[in-house]
């Protein structure tokens, strides 16, 4: 499959290059290894399961690294103009997530009121009093338009944050929705597994996009990868 070993080389590309960046100690260096190591585990069990038919279980991973993508991605976009930029965005990606938190632990308390969680809820709230001043997340949709702009914007979240979601919380909509073939379930809706490659390989080009900006490395080789295989 040639987006399996196009995705391979540009992760081995960028293994190669990030073993050259002269300040290792920087925090946003430590963060663009992690997300590297995610993203290829992420992407190869999503071309594997694809592979194998095997279309939820990839669609669910796939909303998963999409997601990932987004907030990362965002967070780094035009840091390399201003290192400032991604830890304020930083900032407000981890308010987002202390929030969530909150509102899980809150919710766990009202049904079963264990001593354990009131501890966690309280260590969350203080810690959600250090983010004061912090602004919020922009929402998925706003995420999408500010990476991917107003012509692919839509498209995207529809699917990523549409019919992705629906796979991650299945509902009586979905169970309606899904076929069986071959002892193989899919959905009659969203069942092309090309488009899910792509997706897969879209949510990778985007990470390496935005770290070899902001490490000024020459992206010109992926780019034209991405654009021969997105438009063949």
């Amino acid at each position: 499959m040639e987006i399996e070993i196009t995705i391979n080389k540009w992760l081995c590309s960028l293994d190669d290059n990030l073993m050259n960046v002269n300040n290792k100690d920087d925090q946003v260096y430590s963060y663009c290894v992690v997300v590297k190591f995610m993203v290829r585990d992420y992407s190869t069990s999503i071309l594997q399961l694809s592979k194998q038919d095997e279309e939820l279980p990839a669609k669910v991973i796939l909303r998963t690294l999409a997601e990932l993508a987004i907030k990362f991605c965002w967070c780094i976009k035009d840091a390399h103009k201003d290192i400032e930029e991604f830890y304020s965005k930083a900032a407000r990606w981890t308010k987002n997530s202390l929030l969530e938190r909150q509102r899980f632990l809150k919710r766990s308390i009202e049904c079963f009121d264990n001593v354990k969680i009131c501890d966690n809820l309280k260590e969350n709230e203080e810690s959600i009093l250090d983010t004061k001043g912090v602004k919020n997340l922009p929402d998925s949709a706003e995420l999408c338009r500010r990476l991917f702009g107003e012509k692919e914007a839509i498209q995207n979240y529809l699917v990523l944050f549409g019919q992705l979601h629906e796979v991650v919380h299945s509902d009586l909509f979905l169970l309606s929705r899904l076929r069986v073939s071959d002892n193989k379930i899919f959905d009659a809706d969203f069942h092309d597994v090309t488009v899910l490659n792509l997706m897969c390989m879209s949510c990778v080009y985007l990470v390496l996009k935005y770290i070899y900006e902001f490490y000024g490395m020459d992206f010109s080789s992926i780019e034209s990868d991405y654009s021969r295989l997105k438009n063949s």
